[in-house]
């Protein structure tokens, strides 16, 4: 009932139209709830999906799709949708996640009041709430952690484990991995924490019993390797991405974090609150380190008290290990970064490097919820300080009770909505939407026409290489323009077998210019506008290459960036205020070319002040792109920066795909060189 009072009263009368969360993240795992019963029933391969990313479709392996959820929620999905069925699946998450704790509590502590606090501190803990906010379904199923441990602390209290225990890890961790493989990574990594502070902590007794439990654990692991095998080989599948797919830096907890609430819960609300907690790393999504003062003071207070207790010893290190791994490769205090942490160590590790330290919070609020269930049912204090401290702890952790802060309008055109696409889409067709993949919920509206539909684009986490090759998927991506826009979206479309481009009314203002070549007389139908491509287009750009759409867009991008320094030099501008939006606000730079503050652009441009009275000019793109203006500009460049910061060295090594370009000109240089002429985002 408190999870529903919470998160679900945002959601009254309106539970098909609006979800819980923010962001595209959500949108992604709607569209999973549904692509996996449909894989299955339309005997498809469900990791190779072929109706994203077209023609050559996407290795769903590495995406965290859910699809242990997805399968068991099927009739739900089926006959209420993928919107609702999300939304009663982040509800159920948190019960089950408290309910999972409570039971661990209840048998470690043997007090059903202490047992209670301690589940509700894990499933609605800042965590769990974060994880709401940011739309992360797939982050919220933490179960398991407490049952395996639960299921361990039983093995190990009889002489000899059996077989169900063996079975009851194995099963457990097989839908940790389904339903997360982060989490099912970080379950393996924090348990093998457990595991050797017990060892260190424990009598020989102990060690002996620990010792024997670590073959039922390497039996578990075979069967679970042996369930999750088809599973296994897509994900270890060459392609597979060898770097962290996210920044662990910048998704890692913030030291004051642990003090200071975000916006879920109540206090976070306050007014300055928020300014400080705007300065932590990531989004208010990824901020759920906050476990609050009076939290912390009863850990320490247990620590200090009990310390001669192995068990005690065993929780205070855990949490501390956890939250010093969560911390990340640096620390970070109120926003500023300061000396490398152990978790830097992580980052060369296969798999693992892959988890974002922030999210180990999970792991210490679940210690934290054991140490205060053991707090509350052996403390010697007297029963009115329990109340007081279990009131604090409780009043600093409450949820914000907004339940509008929870829930947000999906974005769900009635054109998918009421069905209206059976008229105007054939089967297998491909488009182009917009907003575009990660930019908008166009993997809900594929949902939504029960997947009638193929994309050419999507947003499943990682964007292949041959997408990120074309200028326009960078344009759509961060809905701002580029030069010769028109083309580059037709040259991208024909390249992807796309014949028709679909914009909701909410972004189509933005786009019409560059959607004017496609079709003058779009058709209007129920929220969105249809564009057609037609033949003689499609034969113009039939032959034409990604290499050649880059090059001929790297050229004129870094031209008009030069030809906006000369400018607004000439106009006598302070030249230590010169960024690219800057530029555009003086006209200099074409209309919707940037939409951040910055020097350095999301999009890829660099324009601004360099030291010793000079100007840097860059530009994102592949090396066989940028060669030829490296070659161009090379005598009249004091420096060249490729991969920027890293000074220009020929024959390049490593990874320099989609790179930054910067090179470096004298004031008097850049006043002579010739002028560029500024492209038309208008084809």
């Amino acid at each position: 009932m408190l999870a529903v009072a919470i998160l679900g009263r945002g959601l009254l009368g309106a539970c098909g139209s609006y979800h819980l969360g923010r962001g595209v993240d959500s949108s992604f795992l709607m569209w999973a709830l549904v692509w996996w019963p449909h894989a299955i029933r339309h005997a498809l391969n469900p990791f190779l999906c072929k109706i994203v990313w077209v023609p050559d479709g996407f290795n769903l392996a590495w995406s965290g799709g859910v699809p242990l959820a997805a399968i068991v929620a099927a009739p739900l999905t089926s006959s209420l949708g993928p919107i609702a069925s999300y939304n009663l699946l982040t509800i159920f998450a948190v019960i089950v996640a408290a309910w999972a704790c409570f039971f661990l509590c209840y048998e470690i502590g043997e007090s059903f009041w202490p047992a209670l606090l301690g589940g509700y501190l894990f499933g609605f803990s800042p965590y769990m709430l974060g994880q709401a906010m940011g739309g992360h379904l797939n982050l919220m199923f933490v179960f398991p952690a407490p049952l395996l441990v639960l299921v361990s602390m039983r093995a190990l209290a009889t002489e000899k484990p059996t077989y169900l225990s063996v079975l009851f890890v194995a099963l457990l961790f097989v839908a940790q991995f389904l339903l997360s493989i982060e989490l099912a990574a970080t379950v393996v990594l924090f348990g093998s924490v457990a595991l050797l502070l017990g060892w260190f902590a424990g009598s020989l007794e102990q060690r002996r019993k620990l010792l024997s439990w670590t073959i039922p654990l390497a039996q578990a692991a075979v069967l679970s390797a042996v369930i999750l095998a088809p599973y296994l080989y897509y994900l270890f599948l060459p392609g597979a991405p060898s770097s962290a797919i996210n920044s662990p830096g910048g998704y890692s907890a913030d030291l004051a974090n642990l003090v200071v609430p975000t916006p879920t819960s109540l206090l976070g609300t306050v007014r300055g609150v928020e300014a400080v907690t705007n300065l932590f790393p990531g989004n208010i999504g990824e901020r759920g380190a906050y476990l609050g003062i009076p939290l912390l003071a009863l850990i320490v207070h247990f620590g200090w008290t009990r310390w001669n207790d192995r068990v005690t010893r065993i929780l205070i290190f855990f949490l501390v290990i956890v939250l010093l791994f969560a911390l990340g490769p640096r620390l970070r205090v109120v926003g500023l970064t300061g000396f490398g942490m152990p978790w830097k160590l992580a980052m060369h590790l296969p798999m693992i490097k892959h988890a974002l330290p922030g999210r180990f919070m999970s792991y210490a609020f679940l210690a934290a919820a054991v140490i205060a269930t053991l707090w509350f049912s052996a403390s010697t204090v007297s029963r009115a300080s329990q109340a007081i401290v279990g009131t604090l702890v409780i009043v600093a952790l409450i949820p914000n009770p907004n339940p509008r802060f929870w829930a947000a309008p999906t974005p769900l055109p009635e054109f998918f909505s009421h069905g209206t696409y059976r008229d105007y889409l054939h089967a297998d067709e491909t488009v182009v939407t917009l907003p575009f993949g990660i930019s908008g919920g166009s993997m809900l509206w594929q949902a939504a026409a029960d997947m009638v539909f193929a994309m050419a684009g999507g947003y499943t986490g990682i964007t292949p290489r041959e997408y990120e090759s074309w200028p326009a998927v960078r344009m759509m991506m961060t809905h701002t323009y580029t030069a010769e826009a028109s083309q580059q979206l037709i040259a991208m479309m024909v390249a992807h077998r796309a014949d028709r481009l679909i914009v909701d009314d909410a972004d189509r203002p933005f786009w019409e210019s560059a959607l004017a070549s496609i079709e003058t007389a779009p058709r209007h139908v129920d929220g969105v506008w249809l564009y057609q491509l037609d033949a003689a287009m499609r034969d113009r750009y039939r032959d034409v290459t990604a290499l050649e759409m880059e090059s001929r867009d790297v050229e004129a991008r870094f031209s008009t960036e030069l030809r906006a320094a000369q400018q607004y030099l000439a106009a006598g501008h302070d030249r230590a205020r010169l960024t690219p939006l800057r530029a555009q606000q003086l006209g200099l730079l074409p209309a919707h070319w940037v939409n951040d503050p910055d020097v350095r652009t999301v999009n890829g441009l660099y324009l601004g002040p360099w030291s010793h009275d000079r100007i840097a000019v860059g530009v994102v793109g592949s090396y066989d792109a940028l060669r030829p203006l490296i070659e161009k500009y090379r005598v009249s460049s004091k420096e060249i920066f490729f991969p920027f910061p890293r000074k220009l060295e020929e024959p390049l090594v490593g990874d320099n795909f989609m790179r930054l370009l910067v090179m470096v000109f004298d004031l008097d240089t850049v006043s002579k060189l010739p002028s560029a002429k500024a492209p038309s985002t208008r084809p």
